[in-house]
């Protein structure tokens, strides 16, 4: 099912009654901003009916204690859970029995909504996903910005997939140095007090809200 919003508050209300129809549901977005957005107005609209609120988000930026919060609420049976997220849930980590999948706007490529397409699929049922376009309603310069291109994009992934049955193939880097990065950066981060330097060439030292100078620098 698709829908083209043009109003952001019907498209959160929508967002938000789709969650309450079943327990256990992942509402992907194309960045941390907008999962933080939609994570915050499912809360605002979730205490503003005096209902339980069960949202999570979980996206790069959000610290590993909170992503593994929302995780096993996603895992606990018998008990609603709802996470707003990034790639950071397309694939890797067991969600348990997801319902449903709502992804808003389009997926940067068909594998990325393959992906997030199956991780409600189960045994008995096929796999659930409710998509969601949203467009700019700033007055459009000019007829290329009038264009939905939000929803045809929705549109030319579920056709390649679903018609085609066309993925793009796989691109395994020789030499995936921007990984080692990353993972380099995560352990010096969680496991020593070395953070990068600072616009004026300084370093610090993490020690609880207090910034010092630093013993080393990296």
């Amino acid at each position: 099912m698709d829908a083209l919003l043009v109003d952001t508050e019907q498209c959160y209300r929508d967002i938000y009654l789709m969650t309450r129809r079943s327990p256990k549901k992942v509402i992907f977005a194309q960045s941390r901003s907008a999962v933080e957005e939609v994570s915050l107005n499912m809360r605002r609209i979730s205490e503003r009916d005096g209902l339980l609120n069960f949202y999570h988000a979980h996206h790069g930026n959000v610290s590993a204690l909170y992503r593994e919060s929302a995780e096993a609420a996603m895992k606990a049976e018998n008990k609603p859970a709802d996470v707003a997220a990034t790639a950071t849930l397309e694939l890797g980590i067991d969600l348990g029995q997801l319902d449903q999948v709502l992804q808003i706007d389009a997926t940067h490529s068909v594998a990325s909504f393959v992906q997030r397409l199956c991780r409600s699929s189960r045994r008995e049922s096929p796999p659930r996903m409710c998509s969601y376009a949203t467009e700019n309603q700033s007055e459009a310069a000019h007829f290329g910005e009038e264009v939905p291109w939000n929803l045809l994009q929705t549109l030319a992934i579920i056709q390649l997939y679903a018609e085609e049955k066309w993925v793009e193939p796989p691109q395994i880097p020789r030499l995936p140095f921007s990984l080692l990065y990353r993972r380099t950066m995560s352990i010096l981060y969680s496991h020593t007090e070395l953070v990068p330097r600072t616009a004026n060439g300084r370093g610090a030292r993490r020690t609880g809200q207090r910034i010092h100078p630093p013993a080393q620098q990296i």
